[in-house]
């Protein structure tokens, strides 16, 4: 197509030039086709520039809605994500928590392995008064958790210190 321009160009020039020569045309004339014909060379460069550009900017613009569109999709997987972990929030909180659970085990345990001691120091003894019995379940300084099992959580082993 350039090719195609350039001689249909060079044709004119030849034509004009001709023309000249004839004392057909002035050389004022000439000056305008030369001014005309620069300004539709450079005409032509700026619409392939614009064009150029418009594809650069088309594309640029596929690129962000694309973008933007995987932004979107992630914003809703983080709502998501919020709006999962508040419910998850609230079923923890709304429950008793582990260490309640554990503490009440032991001190449940631990109320029977005195009631145990008790049991084994009156059978041996024949029989205890009341004041030992309140002083024992009263002073828990004598006993220490010797071992608690991981798997159900309530056993204890209590040994007196000694």
């Amino acid at each position: 197509v350039e090719s195609q321009q350039q001689e249909n160009l060079d044709e004119a020039w030849n034509v004009l030039a001709s023309l000249l020569q004839r004392n057909i045309i002035e050389q004022k004339h000439v000056t305008v086709f030369q001014s005309l014909t620069r300004d539709n060379v450079q005409t032509k460069e700026k619409v392939a520039k614009l064009k150029s550009l418009l594809a650069r900017s088309a594309k640029a613009q596929k690129d962000h809605k694309t973008e933007m569109m995987m932004t979107k999709q992630k914003l809703d997987e983080a709502n998501q994500m919020i709006s999962f972990l508040h419910t998850r929030i609230d079923q923890l909180a709304s429950r008793p928590t582990h260490y309640l659970d554990l503490v009440a085990d032991f001190e449940s345990n631990f109320d029977r392995a005195l009631q145990a001691m008790e049991h084994n120091q009156q059978q041996q003894s024949g029989g205890t008064s009341s004041s030992e019995t309140v002083h024992a379940k009263k002073d828990h300084s004598d006993y220490y958790i010797d071992d608690m099992d991981e798997a159900s959580g309530k056993q204890f082993n209590i040994n007196t210190e000694g």
